[in-house]
């Protein structure tokens, strides 16, 4: 399965403007932290992960389910830095720290 060609495994993401700047965030977050997670075990062989995103900017395209699905999904107290991980019966919160941080701060 090459996942850059298939759709199923196409992450949804949304780019808004915010702060003078373009921000993207995830729709998809469990799956991202799932391959964030990949990628660390299989760094040490070389591998890279690569994955396709689609892209939806706000407010140049407003499609509703996106859109909702996008407040419903946002914590924006925490701006992408905690995932929800959900297990039967069992809910539990992960902080990841920014991009380019190890969880020791180095």
């Amino acid at each position: 399965v090459d996942p850059l060609k298939e759709h199923f495994l196409e992450l949804e993401v949304v780019e808004y403007f915010q702060d003078g700047s373009w921000k993207k965030r995830s729709n998809d977050n469990r799956r991202l932290h799932c391959l964030k997670e990949f990628q660390e075990r299989v760094r040490s062989s070389g591998w890279v992960v690569h994955i396709k995103v689609k892209v939806t900017r706000f407010p140049a395209v407003l499609e509703a389910l996106v859109l909702r699905r996008f407040v419903s999904r946002t914590d924006f107290r925490s701006p992408g830095r905690v995932v929800r991980v959900r297990h039967p019966g069992l809910t539990r919160q992960r902080s990841r720290p920014p991009l380019g941080q190890s969880a020791n701060g180095m």
